[in-house]
């Protein structure tokens, strides 16, 4: 993390996150301030693992169960990476579980004048709490405002998700639009 210590159980500095989200707003202590009590917005930890955030990400994709080492090893392995990987979920502690997850994955771009772009990918809402409603949104919203505003403020030049077309409209309302002559093309060596 670039010379700041990091909790170790954390991917990346919660109180990072939360000073820039927050911005001169507040934003995100209005986030959390508005959620259940029994609702926390935090980075990944190394005991998610047993919070079953590996099954929640199977909701979404291909994602086996992994052994705790195996998931330690891919843990530290992002962390030591430092201001790339930007894994934040939302945790029921009345259930020890993680709810929601979402990735914002930084590129470092020669192009825009060594500029930042941001990734952002496996957005995930436990099946289970789809229909939980967060005032004008849902989980998935919270996630997203979130990463979109931490992007932002890291200096991305542009932040871009790939979606499947049932979510276009989900995502046009938080302001991601498709872009004319973009298009999304995968080589898949296995699934």
């Amino acid at each position: 993390m670039s010379g700041s210590a990091v909790p170790e159980d954390f991917l990346f500095d919660p109180e990072r996150l939360r000073r820039y989200v927050n911005g001169e707003d507040g934003k995100f202590d209005k986030i959390a301030a508005n959620l259940p009590s029994n609702l926390v917005l935090r980075p990944l930890q190394l005991s998610d693992h047993s919070r079953s955030y590996m099954g929640l990400l199977a909701e979404h994709t291909k994602a086996p169960a992994v052994s705790f080492e195996r998931f330690q090893e891919r843990f530290n392995l992002m962390k030591a990476y430092g201001n790339i990987y930007y894994i934040i979920v939302i945790e029921d502690t009345s259930q020890n579980k993680i709810v929601a997850t979402g990735t914002l994955e930084i590129e470092h771009k020669f192009i825009h004048s060594l500029s930042l772009r941001g990734r952002l990918e496996e957005i995930v809402v436990h099946q289970e709490d789809k229909d939980y409603r967060y005032t004008d949104g849902n989980l998935a919203s919270i996630i997203l405002e979130v990463l979109t505003t931490l992007g932002k403020v890291l200096g991305c030049y542009k932040i871009t998700l790939e979606s499947e077309d049932h979510l276009l409209d989900f995502y046009g309302k938080l302001g991601y639009k498709a872009e004319k002559g973009q298009n999304y093309m995968a080589v898949r060596y296995f699934d």
